[in-house]
């Protein structure tokens, strides 16, 4: 399984969606699960509705059997993706990772 995750300004910028990728594990609304946190262990929201990803998603990424990327630009990206219902297609994801 491939997810991809929005990295927005870059995953040093601090202003991105991809606590698979750069984030640490941490616990919040008594779920453990990956967190964008600072050097403290508090949890940072960069202007998200949510900060962290589901245990869900933790578990497949801890276990091995979902693989995490990244996507920059993800508002024009997002335009040239064609919905199919309220899914993607995988071929549609891959065409528009393409620079």
């Amino acid at each position: 399984m491939i997810g991809v995750e929005a990295a927005g300004f870059g995953l040093d910028s601090g202003k991105h969606a991809a606590p698979l990728t750069k984030g640490d594990v941490g616990v919040l609304h008594g779920a453990m699960s990956y967190l964008p946190q600072d050097d403290d262990g508090q949890i940072i929201e960069p202007q998200l509705d949510y900060p962290g990803v589901g245990p869900e998603h933790s578990f497949l990424k801890d276990m091995g059997w979902a693989e995490n990327t990244i996507a920059l630009r993800m508002k024009k990206r997002w335009k040239s993706l064609k919905v199919r219902g309220n899914h993607f297609s995988t071929g549609d994801i891959a065409r528009s990772s393409t620079p």
